[in-house]
């Protein structure tokens, strides 16, 4: 049985809006660590040539950073994306939902991913990719600090207008 929705005249409610709302946050989060990976292979794209390939040397694709970039950006390679998603496991182990209030944590979690990736990668890179999903974590907090306080100064405009 096929059952047609019309879809000019379907209205979401506000749990389908706040589900897609959170669904779009977690994407935007993904395509930002991906990213974050570009950057550190480019960074290192001398030094360790073998963390990614210029994406002249791979087939054209739609991915909008091939087309803005004229060949000149560095896709991480297979490895190097498994050691960033071990570093993110490890990430979130260590500091859970917040941060860890330990001194050295940048120290800590890059030894914590150099032994669990078997020193497979030089410690300096992973020390670079630690950093980079450190500081786009306080980066999202900052903004949802951000967001909080903008709506308990509406609010309180509101209360105070009323």
């Amino acid at each position: 049985i096929f059952v047609g929705l019309q879809i000019k005249y379907y209205s979401a409610t506000d749990t389908e809006l706040d589900l897609l709302d959170k669904f779009e946050t977690i994407v935007a989060e993904q395509d930002i660590e991906s990213q974050a990976l570009i950057y550190v292979a480019h960074r290192f794209q001398y030094k360790y040539p073998q963390l990614g390939y210029k994406t002249k040397m791979i087939s054209p694709s739609d991915d909008w950073l091939s087309c803005i970039s004229r060949g000149n950006c560095i896709y991480p390679t297979a490895e190097f994306l498994k050691a960033a998603e071990v570093t993110d496991a490890e990430f979130h182990k260590f500091h859970g939902n917040f941060f860890n209030l330990e001194s050295k944590i940048f120290d800590k979690l890059s030894a914590i991913v150099c032994t669990k990736l078997q020193n497979t990668f030089p410690p300096e890179v992973i020390a670079c990719l630690v950093r980079t999903r450190t500081y786009i974590r306080i980066r999202n907090i900052n903004k949802k600090i951000a967001i909080n306080n903008n709506q308990k100064k509406l609010k309180h405009i509101c209360n105070i207008v009323t």
